[in-house]
């Protein structure tokens, strides 16, 4: 095999449920031109077996534990061969040309480091998929339901409700279920911090991206399916603290000292907030 132009990055962990749709939709790229990786995180279902019966060409890495979405993705980084990477969750797939239209887009525009694709629910509705760079405001309008209560008002700047999703936008921060990269740009930011154990990795390398001033595109003209959640709900429980948890690093790492102050302030309601939804979540999805 040539050296591929596009390397795929897949992390599984115990992601049997949703990776036989996704390998059928991997088997319409051409060979030629990708490479596929795939990194388990020591799961405990088919996820291993369901890859390893697969027909196509692949390299499996296979962890003792769950390492976590940063560090595996990182071991990916570090064996792929492309000039392009692309991390896809097991949870997408897509029916018609897949990365092919992300993939020209940064062939000809040169000035954009990364770009994502349009993801869509199941049913086929758009899903929000692009975000600002959250600040510590944005922490305690999520917290105190402020963001909730008025989603289309400034207390929900975070997850940009005045854009549609159907047009081309230059954004700060794509969902990373479907996200392509230039190999280039680990070369001179590093790669994912891997002390974002699975929330907040993305946004992380996101922010580094941006600081170092390359910019990132939305592409609407590519779709993905993404059954949001897929990946991560099998957390249980840890999914809440998780996700919680990984709020509160990444803006304790960019914060400077007085506004660190007062999220360690907020550091009780992180916590409490995390054990209400955890156990809403435990109850309603018995």
């Amino acid at each position: 095999m040539n050296k591929p132009k596009v390397s795929i990055i897949c992390v599984t962990y115990n992601s049997a449920d949703y990776l036989p749709v996704f390998l059928r939709s991997l088997e319409k790229l051409p060979t030629d031109e990708i490479e596929i990786i795939f990194i388990d995180n020591n799961s405990c279902d088919a996820s291993v077996e369901l890859i390893q019966k697969w027909g196509r060409a692949f390299l499996l890495v296979q962890n003792k534990r769950n390492r976590g979405w940063s560090a595996a993705n990182n071991q990916g980084i570090a064996v792929a061969k492309g000039k392009l990477i692309f991390f896809a969750n097991p949870d997408i797939w897509f029916e018609s040309e897949g990365v092919q239209p992300i993939v020209q887009f940064l062939e000809e525009r040169p000035e954009f480091a990364a770009a994502a694709p349009q993801l869509l629910n199941p049913d086929g509705s758009i899903q929000p998929s692009c975000r600002r760079l959250p600040t510590l405001t944005d922490l305690v309008c999520q917290l105190s339901g402020l963001a909730f209560l008025f989603p289309q008002s400034f207390f929900n700047r975070w997850k940009m409700p005045e854009f549609d999703h159907q047009s081309f936008r230059e954004v700060e921060q794509p969902m990373a279920s479907a996200l392509l990269v230039r190999q280039e740009a680990f070369a001179k930011i590093g790669r994912l911090d891997e002390r974002f154990f699975v929330f907040f990795g993305d946004v992380d390398f996101c922010r580094r991206l941006k600081a170092a001033g390359y910019r990132t595109a939305f592409i609407p003209e590519a779709r993905f399916f993404h059954r949001r959640g897929g990946a991560t709900r099998k957390m249980g429980a840890a999914f809440y603290f998780s996700s919680h948890f990984g709020f509160f690093r990444y803006l304790w790492k960019w914060l400077k000292p007085l506004p660190r102050f007062a999220l360690l302030l907020l550091w009780p309601l992180v916590f409490l907030t995390a054990v209400g939804r955890a156990a809403c979540g435990s109850i309603f999805h018995r």
